[in-house]
């Protein structure tokens, strides 16, 4: 009978390869999403939006408060299938994806990101993902 310590590493290793997989997975879908959501994420960034360093959450009312204040046009169709296909992987939750996203200049906190994508899909008239 295995010993919970080693039932515990075998968990913890099952977990680091997924996590590996995910990471894996999103950042092939990481740079079609920024090329496509250019004009998107110049708005968001501004500081009294929801910028990608945002180190919280958005609430609701957040939110709606930042879709409310799009300029015409945006989401843009391409955006919003770059983000969806994003989201499905669940690349908005996947916090080690800040770290390579800063390895490439991009200033990033694992909320930022996923409230960014949560505000995308909201906007793009889909169900994000709900990070755990």
């Amino acid at each position: 009978m295995a010993s919970f310590a080693h039932l515990l590493l075998l968990l913890l290793g099952v977990a680091s390869v997924a996590a590996q997989n995910r990471i894996q997975t999103c950042i092939p879908l990481g740079g079609p999403m920024l090329n496509a959501c250019s004009a998107e994420l110049e708005y968001l960034n501004q500081p009294d939006q929801f910028p990608l360093t945002s180190t919280s959450p958005p609430d609701d009312a957040k939110v709606q408060s930042v879709i409310s204040g799009l300029p015409a046009g945006l989401p843009s169709a391409p955006c919003c299938a770059a983000v969806q296909k994003f989201d499905t992987a669940g690349c908005g939750c996947e916090s080690s994806l800040s770290q390579t996203l800063k390895a490439v200049g991009i200033q990033s906190e694992p909320a930022g990101l996923a409230g960014v994508v949560k505000i995308a899909g909201t906007a793009c008239k889909f169900q994000p993902f709900q990070c755990q």
